[in-house]
């Protein structure tokens, strides 16, 4: 195991809780000039990502922007530091559960989350929601700021009764444009609104399209639009077809119905303008369901379900915390993508090796039988050695005759133009705007993407042996179009 560094800046590392596609997770500790102490989580960018500026300036701008939130439903950013050519965000730490690892939870259980215990919560998402889209800078004007990933994983319900919103490393003020990886597809694909998904212009009614999802999906403990696929799950989320959920929970009230319907709504117009009005609706409902209802149930419900967890840090309840080892991950768009092809990954990987072992065995069989025993020495001199060659290159050396890598690309808007090496490529699944290849490894590709109205992406790339990557290209429209 990799011995982590004693200290980042001056904060000292407790232990690494997350590792994703941009940036690992510790935790921390900090001291003031008086000594006192308390934890701190640190986002650190990944050393091989440090030589790219696109990546550094979206890190950059994430710690920029978040650092200004002071919302009891958003996990405080504290600094933004850099050290040599790490740069790093220190955030609130909260001792808690993520929205993901409750539901996971309850599934396993087989048990529906409280009704009011669900109400209360997305309420206070919509409220911290409704504070980052109405923030201000210090001219007293919108920043116009939409999060763009409100998922499961970026939800964290703490040990003291708090709901907090993480991780803005995706967010975005449409009143000015953030030069950071402007091709990559920013979210997780089954949360995002169906404008976010085809690649249009969003605003904070898009947030409010994945609060909806969150409420649809804590009420019913299913997957609204996840398919087995990200082209199928994107084509879901466009078409945003919604059942109520009083057809999969009883008890669902024709008000709770009407609430997601609207939250839910395809054309955003009809959805709820701000999401403090849903925050409202939702509140209402809240005490119709229970008159009696207090924060500190939420407390309880926790600690009931899983108490033997918390402040094994013996800090006070109400200390504020951030996710740690109980938050098994931290998790960004990269660790998402991971999940759902890990089992596909594993498949492919164990069929190329038994390809690869298959080719070495029927090599040395014709070559140890049959037409070799008709061949003069000098053939078969040359010919052993040959042999000999590809077999020792291929398990000694890591180098394959057949070593290829594996590109998956999703893009969006589907109808984008994707070239390799400048070669248009044909989509694998018609109109959904996916492609799979197979392209030597260790050759130097270079990707574009390009649609008419829309900013091109370019980039270079090189596949490792065997490697199987997956890319999100997301293009978006163009400023002042041709």
């Amino acid at each position: 195991m990799t011995q982590l560094a004693d200290k980042i800046g001056h904060y000292l590392i407790l232990e690494k809780i997350a590792h994703g596609g941009m940036a690992e997770i510790y935790k921390s500790r900090t001291a003031d000039p008086n000594g006192i102490e308390r934890l701190v989580v640190i986002k650190r960018i990944l050393p091989h990502i440090s030589s790219h500026p696109e990546y550094i300036e979206m890190f950059v701008n994430e710690a920029k922007l978040a650092v200004h939130f002071t919302h009891g439903n958003i996990a405080q950013v504290y600094d933004l530091g850099r050290t040599g050519d790490d740069y790093f965000i220190v955030m609130e730490y909260v001792d808690g559960k993520t929205f993901g690892q409750i539901i996971r939870d309850f599934k396993d259980r087989a048990e529906m989350l409280p009704l009011d215990i669900v109400l209360f919560c997305i309420a206070e998402i919509c409220r911290g929601l409704d504070y980052i889209h109405r923030k201000t800078d210090s001219q007293g004007r919108e920043l116009k700021v939409v999060h763009r990933d409100i998922s499961p994983q970026n939800i964290i319900l703490s040990y003291s009764g708090n709901v907090k919103i993480i991780d803005f490393g995706v967010a975005k003020s449409l009143d000015r444009i953030i030069q950071t990886e402007s091709g990559v597809l920013k979210g997780k694909f089954a949360y995002m609104s169906p404008e976010q998904a085809d690649g249009g212009a969003i605003d904070r009614r898009s947030d409010i399209f994945s609060a909806g999802i969150l409420l649809w999906e804590f009420l019913t403990l299913k997957r609204l639009f996840k398919r087995n696929t990200n082209p199928e799950t994107v084509k879901a989320v466009k078409a945003a077809r919604i059942e109520p959920p009083s057809r999969y929970r009883a008890g669902v009230s024709k008000e709770l119905d009407r609430i997601v319907t609207r939250a839910l709504q395809k054309k955003r117009g009809k959805r709820y303008e701000f999401a403090s009005q849903m925050a409202d609706d939702l509140d209402r409902l809240l005490h119709i369901v229970n008159p009696n209802f207090k924060p500190s149930l939420v407390t309880k419900f926790l600690y009931g379900y899983f108490g033997p967890e918390a402040d094994e840090e013996g800090l006070p309840p109400e200390f504020p915390e951030m996710t740690v080892s109980k938050i098994k991950k931290v998790r960004t768009l990269s660790d998402e993508i991971e999940e759902d092809i890990l089992e596909e990954i594993t498949n492919e990987e164990r069929t190329e090796k038994e390809r690869l072992k298959s080719i070495r065995k029927k090599l040395f069989e014709n070559v140890s039988f049959g037409f070799f025993d008709h061949l003069s020495l000098w053939f078969k001199i040359p010919l052993i050695l040959g042999v000999l060659f590809i077999l020792f290159s291929s398990f000694f050396m890591g180098v394959s005759w057949f070593s290829r890598g594996y590109l998956k690309i999703t893009v969006s808007p589907p109808k984008s133009r994707v070239y390799i090496n400048e070669k248009p490529l044909m989509s694998t699944q018609k109109n959904l705007g996916f492609y799979e290849l197979s392209l030597f490894s260790g050759e130097t590709i270079t990707l574009r993407v390009e649609l008419t109205g829309y900013d091109t992406y370019e980039t270079a790339l090189v596949l490792a042996h065997r490697e199987k990557r997956e890319m999100m290209v997301h293009l978006d429209k163009a400023i002042n179009p041709p």
